[in-house]
This record gives C-alpha cells, sequence and structure tokens, in this order.
C-alpha cells in the first residue's frame, strides 16, 4: 500500500507541474494538485486496496484448502491436517485468527468462513463435514472442488497480469500526452506567450488534466473488476 501512496504523491505532483508549466498559473496548478490528491487518496486508493485485500485473500484460501486436503489425504485427521495447514499460511494469516484456542478443529474450520467470505470456501466446509461423517478417500472426493479453485486462482492471476500490462501502456500513453503538451509550451514559445494570454487557456489544461484523471478511473474501474462469488457480500 506504501507504494500505491508514493504512486498517489508523484501522478499528483506531475499533473500539478504540467499545469504549472503550460500556463504559468500557479492557482490552476495547485487546483491540479489537489484535485488529483483528492482522487488518488479518497477514491482511488479505498478501490485499489479493496481489490488487493480481496485477491489477496483468495490466495491464501487456495492455499489452505490445497494444503488442507493434502495434509488431510495423508495424515487423515482433521487435527493434524489444520495443524499443518495453519503452520504452512505463515504468520499473516495466523494474527488474523486469534483467539480461537476454545474451538474445536471442525468449529474453526467453519469459522475461517468469516474470513475466506467465497462460495468456494463454504463448499470446503461442506466438503470436510461430510468427509467427517462419512469418510472416504479425500483426494477423490475434493477433486472438482480443487479443480474449481484452481480456475479461480488462474483467473485472478491472468487478471493480475493483465491489470499491470494495462498500466504500463495507460501510463506511458498519458507520459507522452503531457510531455507533449510541454515540450509545445517552449517549442512554440512565441504561440503560447499569445495564446497564454486567453482566459480560458487555463481551464483548458485544467480540462485535460480532468479528462486525464476520468480515464484513470475508468481504466481502474476495469482492472479492479475481479470477481469471485461469495465476495460481492463483504464491505
Amino acid at each position: 500500500m506504501n507504494t500505491i501512496i508514493i504512486i498517489g504523491i508523484i501522478v499528483s505532483l506531475l499533473l500539478g507541474v504540467v499545469v504549472y508549466i503550460s500556463t504559468n498559473n500557479v492557482i490552476f496548478a495547485v487546483i491540479a494538485l489537489v484535485i488529483s490528491a483528492l482522487y488518488f487518496f479518497s477514491i482511488a486508493m479505498p478501490k485499489i486496496k479493496k481489490n488487493t485485500i480481496k485477491t489477496q485473500r483468495f490466495h491464501q484460501c487456495y492455499s489452505f484448502i490445497n494444503t488442507f486436503v493434502i495434509s488431510l489425504s495423508i495424515r487423515e485427521s482433521i487435527k493434524g491436517a489444520l495443524e499443518t495447514t495453519l503452520d504452512n499460511m505463515g504468520d499473516r494469516f495466523n494474527d488474523n485468527i486469534q483467539g480461537l484456542e476454545e474451538l474445536n478443529e471442525n468449529d474453526k474450520i467453519e469459522y475461517f468462513s468469516q474470513y475466506f467470505k467465497f462460495h468456494i470456501y463454504g463448499l470446503f466446509v461442506n466438503l470436510i463435514k461430510l468427509w467427517s461423517e462419512q469418510g472416504g478417500n479425500i483426494i477423490d472426493m475434493s477433486t472438482q472442488l480443487i479443480n474449481e479453485t484452481r480456475l479461480i486462482e488462474e483467473y485472478i492471476t491472468e487478471s493480475q497480469r493483465m491489470a499491470k500490462k494495462h498500466v504500463m501502456e495507460f501510463a506511458i500513453l498519458w507520459l507522452i500526452s503531457l510531455s507533449i503538451l510541454v515540450i509545445l509550451r517552449f517549442a512554440l514559445a512565441q504561440f503560447y506567450n499569445q495564446i497564454i494570454k486567453q482566459m480560458y487557456f487555463p481551464f483548458a489544461v485544467l480540462g485535460v488534466v480532468l479528462v486525464c484523471l476520468l480515464t484513470v478511473h475508468i481504466a481502474l474501474m476495469r482492472m479492479t473488476k475481479v470477481e469471485i462469488r461469495g465476495w460481492e457480500d463483504v464491505k
């Protein structure tokens, strides 16, 4: 998240500097900087944070389910499988589930549904209940569940890869556009000295910044649209 904050600050400063160089107007530069900062810190960052939590949480869910099923097939004990799984999940996960010592293993697994708010985890809980009651080969019983979980994991991974690719393409496009605006300020100095005196010009440059932020928002909405069944109930 610190990286996102740094990027938000850099982009806001960049847009403010571009407006100042283009218009030679401090007021409009400050307005552009403030609008950009407000957008990144009040809209973009919460959206990115929520999407990051969702995807990271499913990565953990994927690891939990796979490790538990494999451990259960080997140890044939829910207690042993849970111990192995929790050891594999690491401190970050275990810090979020403190205070469960009084619960038995089955209750702990069901309690984790509050952390893994995914439809797939609910199916996993039902599967473990079924195994506890009837026994059987957990690998065979969980084949379809594991395959579905893997497909969701691959979907998230591919979505993240494409999002990074689009971010790079989008950033390069706007850097080129803003650079042209700044370059023209010096390459066509005589023309700029005339147009900069026009009252509408600073508003036009500020309009470019607003269009930039609008396209950033549209791109952000698309890049964070990773739908995982069950998570839509999470606020």
